[in-house]
């Protein structure tokens, strides 16, 4: 697994009895979220300075995290523990070597689409998938398509290179599920690994 530690700097401007919190100030350490469909894993932060009446005051510590977090020490440990959740994920998600993350439906001004995120639970780096899901309107209900009297979507991706422990999302056009408003009930069919082995749902 490839990774880079990026400083994401943030300040704030507060009045007096003002308050204010930074942008994901609530997500905790080895957590995930998202900035630009970019998946960003978070490790730390630090105070660098408060400004109060034009006087700066300069953090004594953040020098030393600052260095700890971009060391080759910090990555190595990171990634370590990326790998090991891994590992859990995998069991947990009963050995299905890849898990939905999270989905959502939008609308393109013509049709809803749908926008799936998964995470490569395996070893190997996946280079094909296939997939099904149900639709649902906005009563909950399950949604069939009208042409093909089927209750479920089967999409499949085009060539990949989805490394170990890596994500992504996916886009689908729902356009014969017109009325869809959320998807869920996943099932992984099927999976090719860029080493040309797979694996398959039985």
């Amino acid at each position: 697994m490839e990774t880079e530690i990026v400083p994401y700097e943030l300040s704030l401007t507060l009045e007096a009895g003002q308050k204010q919190a930074f942008a994901h100030s609530t997500v905790n350490i080895a957590e995930v979220f998202y900035e630009n469909n970019v998946e960003y894993g978070f490790w730390g932060r630090a105070v660098k300075s408060i400004e109060t009446d034009g006087v700066v005051t300069m953090s004594m510590n953040f020098d030393h995290f600052d260095a700890m977090y971009q060391s080759d020490s910090f990555i190595a440990s990171y990634l370590k523990a990326l790998d090991d959740e891994r590992k859990r994920l995998f069991v947990e998600n009963n050995y299905v070597p890849l898990k939905v993350k999270k989905s959502e439906v939008l609308n393109n001004g013509y049709y809803p689409e749908v926008k799936v995120y998964f995470m490569n639970l395996s070893e190997k780096n996946i280079a094909y998938f296939e997939v099904a899901f149900n639709c649902y309107d906005a009563n909950g209900k399950t949604l069939v398509n009208p042409y093909t009297g089927r209750n479920r979507f089967y999409g499949n991706t085009d060539y990949m290179d989805l490394t170990s422990g890596g994500t992504m999302y996916i886009h689908w056009d729902l356009s014969d599920f017109s009325l869809a408003k959320s998807v869920g009930n996943f099932k992984i069919v099927r999976v090719i690994y860029t080493d040309g082995t797979s694996w398959t749902n039985e």
